[in-house]
């Protein structure tokens, strides 16, 4: 339908050179009432003027029309960039959160180093720490798993 209505409309650079003709016929009725005052010419003149208010007309419908649309591009635009904020404050919270998990995962991994360090360490030293006075051979634990034989 919006197409259909714009179909029956001017465009504005017509609107434009109709506002030029409009200018110039008013010139001339303009003329024609200094030169006579021939009721023919007065017919004339009101036809002319009411060509020129139909003119008018349009162009203030189209303008209106423009005008409108402009309003709605401005109130889809304006939607467009509270999601677009939106958006961004949400990116800005995952990367928070992934260099939250990133800086933990290296504690823990600094951690982890740590603590096999300290068991190279104790295994080099010559100590046996509690866990390695007593090792449990794997085929032990397979068949502890499946049951005593």
């Amino acid at each position: 339908m919006a197409k259909a209505e714009q179909a029956e409309r001017p465009s504005a650079p017509a609107l434009a050179g109709d506002l030029e003709t409009i200018s110039d016929q008013l010139d001339v009725v303009l003329a024609a009432l200094s030169e006579s005052s021939d009721s023919v010419q007065f017919s004339e003149v009101i036809l002319l003027l009411g060509r020129q208010q139909q003119l008018l007309r349009a162009s203030f419908d189209l303008l209106r029309s423009k005008v409108e649309t402009l309003e709605r591009y401005s109130s889809t635009l304006e939607g467009r960039i509270v999601a677009m904020e939106a958006e961004r404050v949400d990116l800005q919270a995952r990367v928070t959160c992934s260099g939250l998990a990133v800086v933990g995962a290296m504690r823990l991994m600094a951690d982890h180093a740590r603590a096999v360090e300290s068991l190279v360490n104790d295994s080099t030293s010559g100590e046996e720490s509690d866990d390695d006075a007593d090792p449990v051979p794997l085929h032990a634990t397979k068949r502890a798993r499946r049951g005593s034989k």
